[in-house]
């Protein structure tokens, strides 16, 4: 019994691993993929990111 809770345990663990990684790369193909097409205030791009991108483009 105390195996079976504990490969559940496991289990949940590496699930919460696998979506943390895949979540993380989804962010990053995302800030990637924004300025490229020239959204730079994207709500999926970083808020500190995005006002350093407002901050740049005010300057020029």
């Amino acid at each position: 019994m105390l195996g079976v809770i504990l490969a559940g345990f496991g289990l949940v663990l590496l699930l919460g691993e696998a979506l943390s990684v895949s979540g993380a790369v989804a962010v990053a193909e995302a800030d990637a993929l924004a300025p490229a097409r020239g959204f730079t205030d994207v709500p999926l791009l970083h808020p500190a990111r995005a006002a350093v991108a407002r901050a740049q483009r005010i300057k020029v």
